[in-house]
């Protein structure tokens, strides 16, 4: 996978690209100075369903992983989701719940 920088070559307007800022990874559509991502949380397009196929973002920048953590002031670290999970069964219950409550309100 090849990364490039704005400043130096535009992705073509429309076309569904992954976006890289701070860490964090987005799939978004250009539109001229436009970024825009798909899909919001709160739109009509977003869902809980599993996909039909799902696919790992290789070769990312600089270190980084595509995985989100989550910090943990039970005891001041950040943990995978995954992790989290496995250490703090009742908390990550609660995340998950906030989390799954969120989206239905779309």
């Amino acid at each position: 996978m090849e990364w490039f920088k704005p400043s130096e070559k535009l992705p073509p307007q429309g076309k569904k690209i992954l976006y890289l800022d701070r860490g964090d990874i987005y799939v978004v559509q250009r539109y001229k100075d436009l970024w825009v991502p798909i899909p919001f949380v709160d739109s009509k397009y977003a869902f809980f369903s599993p996909p039909e196929y799902w696919a790992n973002i290789t070769d990312l920048p600089n270190g980084l992983t595509g995985k989100l953590r989550i910090f943990c002031n039970k005891d001041n670290t950040m943990y995978f989701i995954d992790e989290f999970e496995e250490k703090f069964p009742e908390e990550y219950q609660i995340f998950y719940n906030a989390t799954k409550k969120a989206w239905a309100q779309k």
